[in-house]
């Protein structure tokens, strides 16, 4: 299918150009905050308030007049942009102070890497996709508009700072991630007119604004798994049989763990969208099963090695290049399956499984009963739910009862969730039973191969579901 849209190259690279010249406008005063410090008087609330004021006066003309469909003067965008960008570096500093140099480069390498990735993908998406995704981010504002209340109750409780935080980045990333997607798209697809350089500055302020909120959001998840989250000095919350260096502790090792998840699944994602967009990748995991069959094999026996052979997850390099090749092995093992499906259902199964396996860690956490107690009961709640399991995929297989195996789906989804409540907890810690602090490469795995299952499991009924809902809209 032939597109009639200009060349995007030109005009991307306008577009990323210039929004390099304005994160360098930001990120320069950052990382000299960093080296020497603030000055007191970027602490004062009015130049807060005033910085605040301008950023949001420039926002709200800059969303009228494109809400309006009516060209800005080229003076004026320049102008209301370079603005907003001094009123957000303003009161970006105050958050930015306290962090040291090194802690500013890693975070700043981080979330570039993520947003690299992201374009990279959003511009090897069907054009088709952009009006779909787009009502994807308009139906994922309001479940953010309602976590926001959960969190706003949680941080008026006073003892749920840290729960409020990580709720927050909960619900903001997959939104900023899809809007940087979004945006890769929209670039790659040449609906800018890149004839001049005013044309390309609404683009490059976006790309500009993903990467400021990824930043501080970042920021501000790496502050509270340090201890030195935003509520005020001598605030500790309350962990019963914990003492403030086990917290502290716990915190980075929280991280550590779900930064790396995060990773992981990326890391799949990209991987996946390859093997269905890549024609070449495509037919050879349709001809090659037994390829797809022994990365499999090999990841599953990697995994076993990995979690019995306790010396081996404390030998730095070899413990991360186990993993890495365990997420190989699982991401190759699951080619055979999704080659067959488009861009849109892997999205959607991949958003179906992040929503399920994130309601069921945020009920780990937040529930006080203790299910690092019941590992007999949970055990015996498996193998139950194992035999009946076994039974229907049989019943599927030998009699080709097609209802037999979306109960086989549920059961085993239910098993698998019951872990991920298991799991959380043991990575929170604070519970009979938890993992060590050093075992955080473990810990991410044991989330990825929970969240490998689920998604394993989606591929065939979630694209399913959603092709009748599309049908009968």
């Amino acid at each position: 299918m032939q597109h009639n849209y200009r060349n995007p190259r030109p005009c991307a690279g306008k577009i990323f150009g210039l929004s390099i010249i304005f994160i360098l406008l930001t990120v320069i005063p950052w990382l000299l905050v960093s080296l020497r410090g603030l000055n007191a008087v970027f602490f004062d609330e009015s130049l807060l308030l005033s910085a605040s004021i301008i950023m949001m006066s420039c926002l709200i003309i800059l969303a009228t007049m494109d809400l309006a469909d009516k060209q800005i003067p080229s003076v004026v965008e320049w102008l209301l942009t370079f603005l907003m960008i001094a009123a957000v570096t303003c009161w970006s500093l105050s958050l930015i102070d306290g962090n040291t140099f090194m802690e500013c480069i890693v975070l700043l390498v981080s979330v570039i890497l993520f947003m690299v990735i992201l374009s990279a993908l959003g511009a090897k998406c069907p054009l088709d996709l952009i009006v779909i995704y787009a009502s994807f981010l308009l139906i994922w504002w309001f479940v953010s508009l309602g976590l926001a209340i959960v969190i706003l109750c949680l941080i008026f409780a006073a003892e749920k700072h840290t729960l409020a935080i990580y709720l927050f980045a909960f619900t903001v990333y997959p939104f900023l991630l899809s809007f940087v997607i979004h945006t890769g798209m929209l670039i790659s697809s040449g609906r800018f007119n890149g004839n001049s350089l005013t044309q390309c500055v609404a683009p490059a302020r976006s790309v500009y604004f993903h990467f400021v909120m990824l930043y501080l959001v970042t920021l501000m998840v790496w502050r509270e798994s340090q201890g030195v989250g935003g509520y005020p000095k001598g605030h500790s919350e309350s962990v019963p049989g914990t003492n403030p260096g086990y917290r502290n502790n716990r915190k980075l090792f929280i991280f550590k763990t779900y930064f790396i998840f995060l990773i992981f699944g990326l890391i799949s994602l990209a991987e996946y969208a390859a093997f269905i967009t890549v024609g070449v990748l495509s037919n050879f995991f349709l001809v090659h099963t037994e390829w797809v069959v022994t990365c499999f094999s090999m990841a599953l026996l990697l995994l076993t090695i990995f979690v019995f052979v306790e010396n081996v997850r404390y030998v730095t390099p070899l413990s991360w290049l186990l993993a890495m090749i365990v997420v190989e092995g699982f991401t190759l093992g699951l080619a055979r399956t999704i080659v067959h499906m488009s861009l849109e259902e892997l999205f959607i199964c991949f958003a179906f499984v992040a929503v399920v396996m994130g309601c069921c860690m945020l009920l780990a956490t937040c529930l006080p009963h203790d299910f690092t107690l019941d590992v007999i009961i949970i055990f015996v709640l498996s193998f139950i739910f194992f035999i009946a399991a076994v039974y229907f995929v049989t019943l599927f297989a030998l009699a080709h009862v097609e209802f037999s195996l979306h109960i086989f789906s549920g059961l085993v989804t239910f098993i698998v969730c019951i872990f991920i409540l298991y799991h959380t907890q043991t990575i929170h810690g604070g519970r009979y039973a938890e993992l060590r602090s050093g075992d955080y490469i473990l810990a991410s795995l044991i989330l990825y191969i929970d969240f490998t299952i689920l998604l394993l499991l989606s591929f065939y009924f979630v694209p399913k579901v959603w092709n009748c809902l599309i049908k009968n809209m």
